[in-house]
């Protein structure tokens, strides 16, 4: 049964629930600092969009309406085109780029970005930075070298930070380099080695931020400058590269501006021609990197969602995954901020008003229910010892059963058998969390409304709106689940919200829903989608757990969540945030077992 609100009174009703809602944490998601996404060639996704600003009380100026596909699924060069340059001009020209904190997608948005598509240029685009990387590399390698022996001379005792020759080893290695000549050339002890470390440092940073190439005689004429509204050129019958642009300097704007078009060729050229010519070589190698990383094209399918948590992130790479810098394990990270990104959307229009009324309704007394746990019985270690990462994740739903059942009231209900909770088995259920039976709902519980859920498996939410469709996420929603997540395509195992994490967090009641979510996802630009209200408390009016009752690796970390970072950006590796015994080292598929 739900709770739908409808007809006239709904204004009336709002302003009646809201002045009954908890008050939110300080520090909690506000609705201020909400931007709505809509697509504004689906009717439903404004009107889904107004209903749900009118009862959280946001603005009306937060909804921003884009160009998309009616579609499940958009192109990448689209998505490049049409959404990320457009959100982020919008947000700046309201001013709310500062202010925004979570972005919340509505019916009719894509759930899934397509995989980069090259064309024959980009190939050879892709093919000439690779060539001219390894050329940089390998004398940006040996002038490392030069440096690391002319601080040995001064010091014996200097040794290397390591032999890495990939571009992040090298700037390490400089790093250490700098490190150690600042604190000979801050030594009062020795006033010629103070002297020499401070000669030896200018003559360091003169040789590696002079131009890597630097420009011809200024009385030459300038190449001609490109069009900052950028598009591709090229014409479509070209097959061959143009040659490199000649050398133009470009004020901090104007590179500005061209750092938003990342996906117009003569913009990336015209960028390289900048670095190349009037910066360093490290800076140069930078950009070559920034480029090929962009131009890779495999395995770069991925959530809307979780990319639009990139959005003020320069141009990065696509391939696989970035890490989630919002996860409560990751600390001291300087880089751009990353947005969480909630989505309103079901299998109809009703079912996304029924979300929302029934998170604040339930809102204003508390979840009641059942904790359903459907875990697999899967040993976390094989018979010769070894760890089995299939059994040390079932074993973490094997905890958190126990864990709510010795610090909360809730009646919880585990099952640890292979097979899924078998057809209505369980009723009056609040909390869900289990796997597998990938891609099959199997309607084993009838749940409570504002009830919280998800399922591990994989691709259960390649589509929400397809009629034949029978993922989890899409059952889910039908039963009358509020708030779950799926991925949109095969996720691997590590990029789950670990359930020992995300559920007791919740049962605190200090984190809305979206906040839960964020704080506990591994993963960006990848294939996870959270659907539900982004404000959702469901414990904030009767908290099931106490934060004393946290695991200490959770309750350490609570009043740190969500603090304002430095916004420099970092390179950051192709790896997840390690968090316990969760197996990040490895790509697990979800989709992997026995297909129960």
């Amino acid at each position: 049964m739900r709770l739908g609100i409808r007809g006239k009174l709904i204004s009336v009703v709002w302003l009646l629930l809201l002045a009954a809602l908890p008050v939110a944490a300080e520090g909690t998601l506000k609705p201020d600092q909400i931007a709505l996404v809509v697509n504004r060639h689906e009717p439903h996704s404004r009107q889904l969009a107004e209903f749900y600003a009118q009862a959280r009380q946001i603005p009306l100026d937060r909804i921003i309406e884009l160009d998309l596909p009616t579609t499940e699924e958009m192109p990448f060069d689209r998505y490049e085109r049409s959404v990320r340059p457009v959100l982020r001009r919008a947000l700046k020209d309201r001013g709310l780029k500062e202010q925004v904190r979570c972005l919340v997608t509505f019916y009719g948005v894509p759930l899934r970005v397509a995989g980069r598509v090259n064309s024959l240029l980009d190939n050879q685009e892709l093919t000439r930075l690779r060539s001219e990387q390894q050329r940089l590399n390998q004398k940006l390698a040996e002038m490392v070298r030069q440096v690391e022996q002319r601080v040995a001379q001064m010091q014996p005792s200097f040794k290397p930070l390591n032999d890495e020759v990939t571009l992040e080893g090298l700037a390490r290695r400089l790093e250490h380099v700098g490190n150690v000549l600042g604190k000979l050339a801050s030594s009062n002890e020795d006033a010629a080695m103070k002297a020499s470390a401070m000669q030896v440092a200018a003559e360091m940073n003169a040789l590696f931020t002079a131009p890597f190439e630097p420009p011809p005689d200024a009385a030459a004429p300038p190449a001609p400058p490109v069009p900052t509204t950028a598009t591709s050129t090229a014409p479509a019958t070209q097959s061959e590269l143009p040659p490199e642009p000649g050398p133009r300097n470009l004020t901090v704007a104007e590179l500005a501006d061209l750092l938003e078009q990342p996906y117009d060729p003569q913009t990336r050229a015209t960028v390289r021609g900048f670095s190349r010519h009037f910066t360093g070589i490290l800076s140069h190698a930078r950009v070559l990197q920034a480029q090929i990383d962009y131009l890779t094209a495999d395995a770069t399918e991925a959530a809307l969602d979780s990319e639009l948590a990139m959005l003020w992130w320069p141009a990065y790479s696509r391939v696989r995954w970035q890490p989630n810098l919002l996860n409560l394990h990751v600390s001291e990270v300087r880089a751009p901020p990353t947005l969480m990104v909630m989505r309103l959307d079901g299998p109809t229009p009703q079912i996304v008003r029924d979300i929302v009324a029934n998170s604040i309704l339930v809102e204003r007394q508390g979840l009641k229910g059942r904790f359903v746990i459907d875990a697999r019985g899967l040993a976390a270690r094989d018979t010769q010892g070894n760890e089995d990462q299939y059994g040390l994740y079932d074993d973490r739903l094997r905890r958190l059963a126990a864990m709510v059942h010795a610090r909360t009231d809730l009646e919880v209900k585990l099952d640890d058998q292979p097979q899924v909770i078998p057809a209505n088995s369980v009723d009056e259920v609040a909390l869900y969390c289990g796997w597998y039976s990938v891609r099959n709902y199997v309607p084993g519980m009838k749940f409570n409304p504002g009830a919280v859920g998800y399922h591990i498996a994989s691709f259960e939410l390649v589509s929400l709106r397809g009629e034949k469709e029978t993922g989890w996420v899409r059952g889910l929603l039908y039963a009358g689940v509020v708030g779950t997540l799926g991925p949109v395509a095969e996720p691997y195992l590590q990029s789950f919200p670990p359930p020992d994490e995300f559920f007791p967090l919740l049962l605190t009641g200090q984190l809305t829903l979206a906040e839960v979510y964020w704080a506990t996802t591994p993963m960006t630009s990848w294939m996870l989608t959270c659907i539900g209200d982004p404000l959702y408390r469901p414990f904030a009016a009767n908290p099931a757990m106490e934060l004393k009752d946290l695991p200490p690796s959770l309750r350490s970390r609570i009043p740190t969540l969500f603090q304002a970072r430095p916004t420099t950006f970092p390179s950051m590796p192709q790896t997840a945030p390690q968090t316990g015994t969760q197996p990040h080292a490895r790509q697990i598929q979800a989709g992997a077992g026995d297909g129960r």
